[in-house]
């Protein structure tokens, strides 16, 4: 996991209350370009395959665009989606690769990809498909709503096999597309967990390659995995539940923890509470990491991918003096996380950071293509602000 994207709400240039979209780093990875961390009227929807899904905000645009954006962090490169063909009253989506046989090596990010969108209207559950290879969508594809009017939830999908699999707000109930024969079908959630857990739960996959469901009640975080039977029927099996209160530091259970996202392949769970902002907890490692911030995260899309970071490294000599030399280093700026924002803004205003000790002077210079320029001289004189 290279960094999640986390939605909250904040301000825009006017001072207007809006919704934001921010990439935070995990990792030495920063997204390309440096400008597109944040994000002001917009919000991750998805990510898969090196690729994240992004929708303009209804009230930036005409309230029925569902205006999105397929982003590719690595290298910079973005692609607005055509206007969809037809409208919807709650929606989801979901970003992937479309190469055939792909086995999701480094360089997946940069070939075919689709998005698949399932909304729902009245009485009907459709879905359609977008193609980066034919640049458009399909024809939307109808099935029967078998409870309507439930709405499909925002929150990422996953994918498990070949299906994608979609939770409906406030409901006991799961949507699920088959991605090779492109039909819809609905499924139960565990029915222990119908009721009490509210929107504290997120779908999973498991290691196995089985579809799971996780879910927090008060401190106590529940996992579930959906097993095919004798009698050939699929059943919800609980498979573990762990106690929150013994990995989560005590002032952080003031309130009872949020569970609002899930990274696919590396198994973290992303937990917020109020009193102890954001939470990764890895299960296969029971590693914890604590992010704290005081901004309303509401929602995380995490960002998994492979990613190669390249090291620039050049040396000269300046000709000028024996034993005076230079090396420059080139590097993606180190991480930041989200309470590093003061730190980040006064970097990109005064550009430079200077020192100098032991006859070495160094100094960082941000490039424009986003690097962070090391340099080392060992002149024997202070080098003083850039």
């Amino acid at each position: 996991m290279l960094g999640f994207l986390c939605d909250f709400r904040g301000e825009d240039d006017d001072e207007e209350e809006t919704a934001i979209s921010h990439f935070v780093s995990t990792s030495s990875f920063l997204p390309r370009p440096l400008g597109y961390r944040s994000r002001s009227g917009w919000r991750a929807v998805d990510s898969r395959h090196g690729r994240v899904l992004l929708h303009a905000l209804p009230y930036r645009f005409a309230p029925f665009d569902n205006v999105l954006t397929v982003w590719n962090p690595i290298t910079g490169e973005e692609l607005n989606l055509p206007r969809l063909p037809r409208d919807s009253v709650g929606w989801s989506a979901a970003v992937l690769c479309a190469a055939a046989a792909c086995d999701h090596h480094p360089d997946c990010h940069r070939g075919p990809f689709r998005v698949v969108f399932v909304g729902t209207d009245n009485d009907r559950v459709f879905s359609c498909v977008y193609s980066s290879v034919d640049g458009a969508w399909s024809e939307p594809a109808f099935a029967v709503h078998p409870h309507a009017p439930q709405c499909l939830d925002s929150v990422p999908g996953v994918l498990v096999g070949n299906a994608l699999y979609f939770r409906f707000q406030l409901s006991a109930r799961i949507l699920r597309y088959d991605l090779g024969a492109g039909e819809v079908s609905v499924i139960e959630r565990p029915p222990t967990c119908a009721d009490r857990f509210r929107g504290r739960a997120v779908l999973v996959s498991m290691e196995d390659g089985r579809l799971g469901f996780a879910a927090v009640h008060e401190a106590r975080l529940s996992l579930w995995s959906r097993e095919v039977a004798s009698d050939g029927e699929s059943r919800w099996t609980q498979s573990r539940v762990i106690e929150l209160g013994t990995m989560l530091p005590a002032h952080s259970l003031w309130s009872f923890p949020d569970l609002i996202g899930f990274a696919d392949g590396v198994g973290v769970f992303f937990l917020w509470t109020v009193a102890g902002g954001l939470h990764l907890v890895n299960l296969q490692t029971g590693l914890l990491r604590r992010f704290r911030t005081e901004l309303d995260i509401y929602g995380v899309v995490p960002y998994v991918s492979y990613y190669i970071p390249a090291l620039r490294i050049a040396a000269e000599d300046d000709g000028d003096r024996q034993g005076h030399h230079s090396v420059q280093l080139k590097f993606p700026i180190p991480t930041l996380s989200l309470s590093c924002f003061a730190f980040h803004r006064w970097f990109m205003e005064t550009g430079d950071y200077v020192g100098f000790a032991h006859g070495i002077g160094f100094f960082f210079v941000e490039t424009q293509d986003g690097w962070l320029s090391f340099t080392i001289d060992n002149s024997g004189q202070e080098l003083g602000a850039l």
